[in-house]
C-alpha cells in the first residue's frame, strides 16, 4: 500500500540515480499501469514502473501493446528529454519528477490514483480528469497539491490549530489531517509514549517529540531495507508496535515493493489479456 514515508524514501535515495537521466519509451498497460524506460550510467535501462493504484519502483514486466494514445502523447513530451529533479510534494504520497525543458510528470497515488503532466505548473493532462469543490484536475487549472500541510516543516501553531479542529483520535489526526498515513501515525505514538486511541491532545513538548520521532524514522529509511509483516505491510523502516509480526526482511525497499507489485498483478486478469496481446 502506497504510504508517506515510501515516497520520501523513493524520491530521496534513488534521487542520484535518476537526477540528470534520460526518459526513453514510455508503455501504457492499463488500469493506470506504465512503464518509464531510464537511463542512466547508475540504473542503465532499468525501467521505472508505475501503477497509481499500488506504488512506484525500479521493476521490469511484461509490456504488453508497445503504444496506446496516452503512451504515444508522453513519448512525444518526455522522451529523450533529461531530469532536473525527482521530490516528494509536503509529505504527501505523491511524487513529482521535473524536466529541464519545464515539463513536469506528477503522480498522485491514494485513492485511485492519478498521472498529470503540467507545463510550468499548469495542467496540460491528467489521466483522470477530477474536480472538487477547493481543487481541479483539469487540463488548463494550475496544479494544486491535494494538502499544503507538511508536518516537519508546521509551526507549532498550525499543528496546535489543526489538532484543536479533530474530533478524532490522536491516531486518526495524525493519520488523516496531518499526512502520516496509518501505519507512520501507530509508528511515531508508539516511539512516544503516546496511547493511540487518545484524543488528539497535544502539548508543546509533545511536538518537539512527534518531530523528532517523525524525522528519526526517516533516517532509517537510508538503510534501504524492506520489511514484511503479516497484514502485509511493506514497509521501508522496521515498525516496533508491529515487531512481533514480522515475517522477512528484503535485501532493499526497492525489491521489496516490487515482490508484492508483482504478485498483486500477477493475479489480476487484465493480465491474461495482456500475455495474448
Amino acid at each position: 500500500v502506497p504510504s508517506t514515508i515510501l515516497f520520501s524514501l523513493f524520491a530521496n535515495i534513488y534521487k542520484k540515480d535518476i537526477f540528470d537521466s534520460f526518459f526513453k519509451k514510455v508503455y501504457e498497460l492499463g488500469q493506470g499501469r506504465f512503464i518509464f524506460q531510464i537511463h542512466s550510467p547508475t540504473i542503465k535501462n532499468v525501467p521505472l514502473y508505475l501503477d497509481v493504484k499500488k506504488g512506484i519502483c525500479f521493476m521490469d514486466t511484461e509490456r504488453g501493446q508497445d503504444a496506446g494514445q496516452t503512451a504515444m502523447y508522453l513519448r512525444k513530451l518526455f522522451m529523450d528529454r533529461k531530469i532536473k529533479d525527482i521530490s516528494q510534494i509536503n509529505f504527501d504520497r505523491v511524487v513529482r519528477i521535473d524536466m529541464y525543458s519545464g515539463i513536469s510528470l506528477v503522480i498522485e497515488l491514494f485513492r485511485d490514483g492519478n498521472l498529470i503532466v503540467l507545463n510550468d505548473g499548469i495542467i496540460d493532462y491528467a489521466l483522470f480528469p477530477r474536480e472538487w469543490k477547493n481543487r481541479k484536475i483539469i487540463k488548463g487549472e494550475r496544479y494544486i497539491p491535494p494538502s499544503l500541510f507538511d508536518p516537519l516543516n508546521a509551526s507549532k501553531d498550525h499543528i496546535q490549530e489543526i489538532r484543536g479542529k479533530s474530533k478524532a483520535s490522536i491516531v486518526q489526526t495524525l493519520a488523516t489531517r496531518m499526512n502520516y498515513g496509518g501505519d507512520l501515525a501507530e509508528e511515531v505514538l508508539y516511539r512516544m509514549g503516546v496511547n493511540k486511541d487518545a484524543p488528539p491532545k497535544l502539548s508543546d513538548d509533545d511536538i518537539e517529540k512527534l518531530k523528532f520521532y517523525t524525522r528519526q524514522i526517516l533516517d532509517e529509511t537510508a538503510a534501504n531495507k524492506s520489511y514484511y509483516y503479516n497484514d502485509g505491510t511493506v514497509s521501508p523502516v522496521e515498525l516496533h508496535h508491529k515487531e512481533r509480526d514480522i515475517l522477512k526482511v528484503v535485501e532493499t525497499f526497492n525489491d521489496g515493493i516490487s515482490e508484492v507489485i508483482q504478485k498483486e498483478t500477477s493475479v489480476n486478469p487484465e493480465n491474461e489479456k495482456i500475455r495474448r496481446i
